[in-house]
């Protein structure tokens, strides 16, 4: 997800301000969030960065699902610490 959303900004020319202040963000670093695979947009968010940034909804929706079940897993797994 990170990849896809950091490429399509940087396709569509935008920087991480410029991208904020469009969303209403009050900070640039919601984006940088997510584009670093820290925290995920939320999803009603989806729809509007597909739009933005001229990417299939399809494709953002598919890799939001894909990094929320790794995310989930990942938590399950260190909570009843099995490696």
């Amino acid at each position: 997800m990170k990849d896809i959303l950091r490429i399509a900004r940087k396709k569509k020319g935008l920087s991480q301000i410029r991208v904020a202040k469009i969303l209403k963000y009050s900070s640039p670093q919601f984006i940088s969030n997510w584009e670093r695979g820290v925290s995920l947009p939320p999803v009603y968010e989806l729809n509007r960065l597909a739009d933005l940034y001229k990417v299939s909804v399809t494709k953002l929706k598919s890799a939001y699902l894909t990094e929320s079940v790794r995310d989930y897993r990942s938590k399950v797994k260190r909570e009843l610490k099995l490696s």
